[in-house]
């Protein structure tokens, strides 16, 4: 669907045909990031037949022609600021706040649209900016209010902290996206009876056994037959790519010609010692002589190919990682993974659908390489099971129907009976 303003005259529940459930999902980032990934594949399966689904999302950036694409979703663009970033001095922070003014005829505007256009649910992300401007939406319309939490972001700063714990609290529905961060929520007070798991899921036709991983190879010059770990994510010192390296220097006595391709953004922080996270690594391997086994790669969009190029992924989860979708896509391309043991990966991987290692455990985590790149039958047997695992578990349309079951409960609690709230959503 074209981008267009958003009308209050979609489908009003005619012909004495039930009104759908009017949802809105809201958007404050300039970026396409994770958060509005989970938004796409939510949207892309809810049933058109019972829900008129509208998006409201920031003019900065990309995100409006992402959404654009699917023809059953009403879009409509809003000047909704930018990002705050920790690190700005006091005069660029306070021209920053004043860039946010003209945002709050954006707001007027929408809050316009929703009272207007009866919009039963507003639903958001568990960022700060977006959150906040949910809750002020729906306590002014008196729209219910969802709140997807794909991160635990309570142990920021002081203000966020104070700003998304109010929102949680006043929420409608708490959605986690895993039972380790819907725990969290209820040890932290939430009503259990409001707090939800709904895990994320992999896009299966893109994440898939068959993609060819042969350019992927060819641009960073390693050789078909060449033994190669990929890990993808965030290179920071809480996602621990030095254990990573750590075993390297053991593997390399076994695998002399192993690769490990480690892709992603990189902290700019710097650390007492003066350097940044990926200059400490990057040291490292040159104290260790992994310079010619280690490559660092900026982030790319091409996640599919570069884990088609893989014949193990190592998924670094920071310790309270909330999921770890890296680890799923990985899984769902068919490829064996090893993941340092959190809490929240051991929802994901599985015994027979990959490795989990205690995180600290370097040596641990060379012996399960090297058993992967000596025995490729075993290769063969993680990733076909792995495989299997996702397509049952973490498909687009079961994501789809348990928020549509959240969606439910809150506007017919009646019908819909009750819940049992103790209980975790098990597989």
């Amino acid at each position: 669907m074209a981008v267009q303003t958003l009308t209050a005259e979609k489908n009003n529940g005619k012909h004495g045909m039930a009104r759908k459930i009017r949802v809105l999902f809201t958007n404050t980032s300039e970026f396409f990031g994770s958060p509005m990934q989970v938004h796409f594949q939510i949207l892309k399966h809810l049933d058109p037949d019972r829900f008129d689904l509208f998006v409201a999302t920031n003019s900065l950036g990309d995100s409006a022609a992402k959404f654009a694409r699917l023809e059953h979703v009403c879009i409509s663009k809003f000047y909704l600021g930018r990002a705050y970033f920790n690190g700005f001095g006091v005069l660029s922070r306070a021209v920053q706040a004043l860039s946010h003014v003209p945002a709050l005829v954006s707001i007027l505007r929408l809050l316009w649209f929703i009272r207007r256009g009866r919009i039963d649910i507003i639903h958001s992300t568990s960022e700060p900016r977006a959150v906040i401007l949910a809750l002020i939406l729906s306590c002014l319309s008196r729209s219910k209010l969802v709140i997807y939490a794909h991160v635990w972001n309570l142990d920021r700063n002081m203000p966020r902290r104070l700003g998304v714990a109010w929102a949680l609290r006043r929420a409608d529905a708490v959605i986690a996206n895993s039972d380790y961060i819907r725990s969290r929520f209820v040890e932290f007070g939430l009503d259990p009876a409001k707090t939800w798991t709904v895990r994320p899921v992999v896009d299966l036709d893109a994440f898939h056994p068959a993609v060819d991983g042969s350019r992927i190879r060819r641009e960073f010059g390693i050789e078909s037959g060449t033994p190669l770990i990929v890990a993808v994510g965030r290179i920071t010192e809480e996602k621990g790519q030095q254990q990573l390296l750590d075993a390297l220097v053991s593997v390399k006595r076994t695998v002399p010609d192993i690769k490990a391709l480690i892709v992603g953004w990189t902290d700019p922080a710097r650390l007492p010692d003066g350097r940044t996270y990926v200059e400490q690594l990057r040291d490292y391997c040159s104290r260790h002589d992994l310079t010619d086994t280690v490559i660092f790669a900026a982030p790319r969009t091409d996640i599919p190919e570069v884990n088609a190029a893989a014949d193990i992924v190592v998924s670094a989860l920071a310790e309270d990682e909330a999921f770890g979708l890296v680890a799923l896509e990985a899984m769902a391309s068919g490829k064996p993974v090893i993941g340092f043991g959190s809490r929240a990966i051991s929802e994901i991987v599985t015994d027979g659908t990959g490795i989990l290692v205690t995180r600290g455990n370097a040596e641990q985590l060379a012996e399960s390489i090297v058993s992967l790149v000596k025995c490729p039958k075993l290769r063969s047997a993680l990733s076909e099971r792995a495989r299997q695992w996702v397509e049952q578990r973490f498909n687009e349309g079961r994501m789809a129907e348990e928020i549509r079951e959240v969606y439910e409960s809150l506007m017919h609690p009646a019908s819909f009976g009750d819940r049992d709230s103790d209980a975790l959503n098990e597989f």
